[in-house]
């Protein structure tokens, strides 16, 4: 092969080799700032400041934001949501209706406390409720925490709220428990951003991406599963597999909740 031809492929070769760096380069910094972006969103003051407000004057949570559509989600269509909280069924027992809310989204969750945080209601604009994915951040509130008046309640924080770990063992077990109910540190709510897969995420148009294939991606998949997860990335794992994880998680203690609100010391029986 004469020496130019030579020449002119290795050449070809390098600049293609480039091209495909230079794809590759740009595409882990996109991932990489929208994935700062996204922990900025959920580490900032912004969404546990205003939860916290909320609580000051109500002295309980809101529900999950209203929706409106396919409440199934099954079919791919979407609805809109219109970022006001949920109504309660009566002022007595604070229940979310769940005529405006999600009906039961995986096998064995029977909860309907399954939405997106009620930006409006918090007096939050629209974006302060998507992650850096354009998904809509996931809310959940333990279904008691919604009645009126109840941080001012002094055996709500002895055993209610959600268990947290930094991640699962093979037998399903925490790893490492964050907040857990059992122990008076349950958490009061928990606000999911499902990460660059989306897996579980409801997207702009009211649309439910499908549910990941990983363990502790389905965890925090459900309104009340046995545990929440927050922990570090696992994304180089396969993204179809078990153990893959690109979820981040903000989370407070009921405790710790009724303290910033100012609450806690003021609970009667």
């Amino acid at each position: 092969m004469p020496l130019m031809i030579v020449m002119i492929i290795a050449v070809g070769l390098i600049l293609t080799s480039a091209v495909l760096r230079g794809v590759q380069t740009s595409r882990y910094n996109q991932v990489t700032t929208a994935r700062a972006l996204d922990s900025d969103t959920l580490a900032s003051t912004t969404v546990k400041n205003a939860l916290i407000a909320y609580v000051v004057v109500n002295q309980s949570l809101p529900c999950p934001a209203q929706y409106y559509g396919d409440k199934t989600m099954q079919d791919g269509h979407g609805g809109v949501m219109n970022g006001t909280a949920a109504a309660t069924t009566s002022p007595s027992t604070g229940l979310c209706k769940t005529s405006n809310l999600f009906a039961p989204q995986r096998p064995g969750d029977s909860s309907t406390y399954d939405g997106v945080l009620p930006w409006v209601t918090l007096g939050l604009p629209r974006s302060a409720a998507m992650d850096a994915w354009g998904h809509f951040l996931s809310y959940r509130v333990a279904p008691d925490l919604t009645t009126p008046a109840i941080f001012i309640n002094s055996s709500v924080y002895a055993s209610h709220g959600f268990k947290v770990c930094a991640g699962l063992a093979p037998d399903g077990s925490c790893t490492t428990t964050i907040y857990d109910p059992g122990t008076s540190t349950g958490a009061a709510f928990v606000v999911i951003s499902h990460g660059p897969n989306g897996a579980d995420a409801i997207g702009p148009g009211g649309i439910r991406a499908p549910l990941s294939n990983s363990l502790w991606e389905q965890a925090n998949a459900l309104a009340t599963p046995p545990a929440f997860i927050s922990a570090p990335f696992n994304d180089t794992a396969n993204p179809n597999g078990p153990d893959y994880f690109d979820d981040t998680v903000l989370a407070m203690s009921l405790k710790g909740l009724g303290t910033a609100a100012n609450l806690y010391n003021r609970t009667s029986p």
